[in-house]
């Protein structure tokens, strides 16, 4: 090892004069209060069936881009790169 790589980085330190960042907003209690995400009411709301249904979809479509990714690396070629790109691209979203 280096002895640059075994030092500690000082943290940096922003020192102002008091006054708050123009790009900072100061919300109120209120405003904070009122905004939260229950993920458990969502789940009450939701058809379990369907959240079923959408998730083995989901993993059908991931196992068939997969598959389709595997062919075209078995096939190569330069224009195939470019196809597995966009796959790949599909499979995240």
């Amino acid at each position: 090892m280096s002895s640059e790589s075994s030092k500690k980085r000082k943290p940096k330190v922003i020192r102002s004069d008091g006054a708050p960042a123009e790009g900072k907003r100061n919300r109120s209690d209120t405003e904070q209060e009122g905004k939260y995400y229950s993920e458990e009411a969502e789940v009450d709301l939701r058809d379990p069936g369907r959240d079923y249904e959408l998730y083995k979809y989901t993993c059908q479509e991931l196992q068939r881009l997969m598959a389709e990714i595997q062919d075209l690396k078995s096939r190569g070629g330069k224009d195939v790169a470019i196809e597995i790109e966009e796959r790949r691209i599909q499979s995240c979203v």
